[in-house]
C-alpha cells in the first residue's frame, strides 16, 4: 500500500564529498566546492537518503545532526533531458 509522506524529517547524518561521482564533478563539484550527502529520519519514520543543500558545505562543523529538513527536488539538465533528484534542505 502506498502512503504519502509530508516530506519532513530530521537529519540523522551526513557526509561532506570533495572527490564525487562524475555526474557531481560535471555539476561543479569538487574539492574547492564538496557536496553533502544525508541520511534523513522522516517524521512518518522511514529514513531516506538524498543530497542535503542550503547548507555550507565548505564548514561541516556548522551542520548539526537533528536539524529540521524538507524534501527538496534537484533538476539538472542532462542531454537535453530533465535529472530529478531527492534533496533536502533545512527548515
Amino acid at each position: 500500500e502506498w502512503l504519502e509522506m509530508t516530506g519532513k524529517g530530521k537529519l540523522a547524518a551526513f557526509s561532506c564529498i570533495g572527490v564525487g561521482t562524475t555526474f557531481m564533478v560535471s555539476k561543479g563539484y569538487s574539492m574547492k566546492k564538496p557536496y553533502c550527502f544525508s541520511v534523513i529520519k522522516l517524521d512518518e519514520g522511514p529514513m531516506i537518503s538524498g543530497q542535503l543543500i542550503g547548507v555550507d558545505e565548505s564548514k561541516p562543523d556548522t551542520i548539526s545532526i537533528g536539524t529540521p529538513v524538507k524534501v527538496s527536488f534537484i533538476e539538472t539538465e542532462l542531454t537535453g533531458e530533465t535529472r530529478v533528484d531527492l534533496g533536502f534542505e533545512p527548515i
